[in-house]
Order: C-alpha cells, then sequence, then structure tokens
C-alpha cells in the first residue's frame, strides 16, 4: 500500500514534528520558571527596591517583568514608548510620610503602604513620546500580605 520511501517520509516528518514540540514545551516552561523565581525573589525587596527593579526593567524592556511590580496585571505600557527609550534612571526617592499615612487610610487590616516622589531621568532615541529630561512621578505602593511582594498600585505626574 505505501512504499519504503513514503513511510521513511512520513516517519521523519513525525519526529521533526514531535522535536519541534518538545522544543515549544521546553522553552515555555523555561519562561514560566524564570517568572515564577523572579516573582519569589521579588517578596524580599523593600518598597524602594520595588521601585529600582521596576525601572530597571523598564530600562530592559522587559514587559513580562514590568508587569509582575504592577498590582494590576492588566496595565499595558505603551510599546511605543519603550520601542523610542534610550535609558531612564532613578536619580532620587523621596518619602512622603503625609501622603503615606493619607493612603493607609484606604486600606484596613495590616497592609504596608508607602508613598514616593520619584526623580527619574529619562532619554529617548528621537525625543518621542516625551522630551528627554528629568521628571518627577509619584508612585503609591503597597504589601497586603507577608507572603506578597511590595507592588506599585498607581504612579502619575504630579
Amino acid at each position: 500500500m505505501f512504499g519504503k520511501r513514503t513511510i521513511i517520509a512520513i516517519g521523519g516528518f513525525l519526529a521533526v514534528v514531535l522535536l519541534v514540540f518538545v522544543f515549544i514545551k521546553f522553552f515555555t516552561d523555561y519562561k514560566k520558571q524564570d517568572l515564577t523565581v523572579y516573582q519569589t525573589n521579588l517578596v524580599n525587596l523593600s518598597a524602594e527596591e520595588m521601585l529600582y527593579e521596576h525601572f530597571k526593567m523598564i530600562n530592559q524592556k522587559n514587559v513580562p517583568k514590568i508587569k509582575e511590580t504592577l498590582r494590576s496585571k492588566e496595565w499595558d505600557f505603551e510599546k511605543n514608548e519603550l520601542d523610542h527609550l534610550e535609558s531612564i534612571k532613578i536619580i532620587e526617592l523621596k518619602p512622603l510620610d503625609k501622603e503615606t499615612n493619607d493612603y493607609s487610610k484606604m486600606f484596613s487590616g495590616n497592609a504596608e503602604v508607602m508613598v514616593y516622589d520619584v526623580i527619574y531621568v529619562v532619554q529617548y532615541k528621537n525625543s518621542q513620546p516625551q522630551s528627554d529630561g528629568m521628571y518627577t512621578w509619584r508612585y503609591y505602593l503597597s504589601k497586603r500580605t507577608a507572603e506578597e511582594p511590595w507592588l506599585i498600585d498607581s504612579y502619575g505626574f504630579f
């Protein structure tokens, strides 16, 4: 019914398909494992260290790890902004006691909160979508349980 060449060709095709499947499975599991280890390491960071980590991941344009520093995982960093980003660096973190106290009133229980003004310098490849320079943005962070890391709840220009 089938010739020897046909059987060999079908066998070779199935072997290639199997190898591709194994490679894809290994690669995606490796990426998932990398993210799980990353999430575990975030638990040990202070609020300040989390902000430095957030900026480091923006600098590396690593969207999955940027999202791991944020409370809302549905956040969608503008691809345009990352594509044009040359570098971003924290110059100074200023903890804001009054704002932290006000923000803590929004939480019940044992949640820890911190509010910072983050002064950073950014440089774009072609001055898009905003100009190069120094900016100050306010960041709101919370740690709602001992088992979770500090996460950025909100941030913006103030």
